[in-house]
C-alpha cells in the first residue's frame, strides 16, 4: 500500500533535462520537494544522488519477487540493465511533493494506476535530435555508443510521449529546442508550484 502524497513525474528522453529539472526545484524548494530514487542494475555515475545504482542483478531480481521492487523495466531491452523502485522510497513520500522519472512506456501507465489524482505527468521532448545530442556531450559521461544507444531510444520515447497524451496519461508537455531551453526551468517551476499549492486545501 502506498501512502498518500503528491507526485510530480517527468517524463522524457535522456539528455532533455530532466535532472536539471529537479535540481533547480530542490535548489527552490528545498525540503518541500524531494525525488524519489531509482535503483538499477547498472554501474554508480559520479556524483549521482537521486540513483541507487550497482544493485546486483540476482538481488534486483529478488525484490522484484517479494514486491520490494516495483515498476521494473529494461529500456534498452533484454541484455540491458534494469530500472525500477523501491517500495519503501515510494511510501516515504507522504506530505512532500515526489518528483520521480518513471519510463514512460513502461512504468507509467502502473505509476498512474497507483497514484491516480495525486500525481501530475509533465513531458519534456523535441523534435531536434542534434539538441540531446549536444545535451548528452556535455554530460561528459557517455561514451560515444553509450550516445548513439540514447539517441536511437530517443525516437521511440518521443513516439510513446505523443501515444501516452493521446491516451490521456500526460498532463502537460513542454517541447524544448535551442530557442526554448532557457524557458524550461521557470515553465517547471510554475507547474510544481500549482502541485505543491494542492497541499493547502488537502
Amino acid at each position: 500500500m502506498i501512502e498518500k502524497g503528491l507526485y510530480m513525474a517527468v517524463v522524457g528522453p535522456a539528455g532533455i533535462g530532466k535532472s536539471t529539472t529537479f535540481d533547480a526545484l530542490m535548489s527552490t524548494y528545498g525540503d518541500t520537494v524531494r525525488v524519489t530514487p531509482k535503483v538499477t542494475t547498472r554501474p554508480p555515475r559520479e556524483g549521482e544522488t537521486d540513483t541507487r545504482a550497482g544493485m546486483p542483478v540476482h538481488e534486483f531480481s529478488r525484490l522484484v519477487g517479494t514486491g520490494d521492487i516495483v515498476m521494473q523495466h529494461q529500456p534498452f531491452g533484454p541484455e540491458g540493465h534494469w530500472y525500477g523502485y523501491m517500495a519503501e522510497d515510494l511510501r516515504a513520500g507522504e506530505g512532500r511533493l515526489n518528483l520521480i522519472e518513471p519510463n514512460v512506456e513502461h512504468q507509467l501507465p502502473e505509476f498512474r494506476r497507483i497514484f491516480g489524482g495525486n500525481a501530475l505527468v509533465v513531458a519534456l521532448t523535441t523534435r531536434n535530435r542534434q539538441y540531446l545530442e549536444h545535451n548528452l556531450n556535455q554530460r561528459g559521461t557517455e561514451s560515444p555508443e553509450n550516445i548513439r544507444k540514447r539517441l536511437q531510444a530517443a525516437e521511440s520515447i518521443i513516439g510513446m510521449i505523443d501515444q501516452r497524451r493521446s491516451e490521456g496519461m500526460i498532463d502537460a508537455v513542454v517541447e524544448l529546442d535551442w530557442d526554448s531551453r532557457d524557458l524550461m526551468v521557470p515553465l517547471m517551476m510554475k507547474i510544481a508550484g500549482k502541485q505543491l499549492s494542492r497541499f493547502a486545501f488537502s
